[in-house]
């Protein structure tokens, strides 16, 4: 991977927009995929993470108990309770969910549990169906997650029903700026804008000189999923790759079909 400021303006680049540490998964499979090619592919950190104190995050969770469901519909709230030592409190739910397969995995291994229910598809809408099925009517359900979340799974389990909490795990906010002249360096070379979530999109306009954006609308973008393409759309970009399945790792392999092939979602 190549930073931001350290990129040859001649290089053919994808660019990977990154919320947390680096590097992203997506950024990881896609250096896979494109070794031995002239393509680099170069990270912008748009977005970064603070956890909720342990404190807060712990009395939020308190109440926590053997009937209720516990659901986590990203890794980063995953690690936020895990680093809150919150471990055992997730444990004496009676049903822990995760919105995809990379988020359970992430569940087993920080918080020691062995069973996670996951849905067929890594969507809020799925994940809610899922629920639904699975018996959460007249229960409680605790939902650590980012501040700034869509509503849709809170009020579909309502709906059914649940009681629902929402608890603040963590919260996105804008990546500090980088050097002066990044952007115009790595937007030279720039040929597709991967974006993995519809926020760290929005973010970018916020890190380039306002003069680049209208620019970078000219931007090819592979999307990770419907949320994020419709992000996408609005903002005046052009979609060309939408995985299936909203992976890291789908949405590297359809980037490096479309850049192998030139064919579009």
């Amino acid at each position: 991977m190549t930073s931001a400021d350290a990129m040859p303006p001649a290089a053919p680049l994808v660019v990977v927009l990154r919320a947390g540490a680096p590097p992203s998964r997506v950024t990881t499979a896609l250096e896979s995929r494109l070794s031995g090619t002239a393509w680099q592919v170069a990270e912008v950190p748009t977005l970064a993470f603070e956890w909720t104190p342990q404190a807060e995050l712990a009395a939020a969770l308190s109440e926590v108990a053997a009937d209720d469901v516990v659901v986590f519909t990203s890794a980063n709230a995953v690690r936020a309770v895990a680093e809150a030592g919150l471990a055992a409190t997730v444990q004496r739910a009676a049903l822990v969910a995760a919105a995809g397969r990379v988020t359970a995995a992430v569940i087993r291994r920080q918080l020691g549990v062995r069973f996670v229910l996951v849905p067929e598809r890594f969507v809020a809408e799925s994940l809610a169906e899922m629920l639904v099925a699975a018996g959460v009517a007249g229960r409680t359900v605790w939902l650590p997650r980012a501040e700034l979340a869509r509503e849709t799974l809170p009020e579909a389990l309502s709906a059914a029903g649940a009681s629902v909490h929402t608890v603040v795990a963590y919260r996105a906010v804008t990546a500090p700026v980088l050097e002066e002249g990044w952007a115009t360096r790595l937007f030279e070379g720039a040929r597709l804008l991967v974006a993995c979530s519809s926020r760290t999109l929005r973010a970018l306009d916020g890190l380039v000189p306002a003069a680049m954006c209208a620019a970078l609308r000219d931007l090819p973008v592979a999307s990770i999923g419907p949320i994020t393409t419709a992000t996408a759309s609005e903002m005046g970009y052009r979609v060309v790759v939408e995985p299936a399945e909203s992976t890291m790792d789908a949405l590297a392999a359809c980037a490096h079909a479309w850049l192998m092939t030139g064919e579009t979602r």
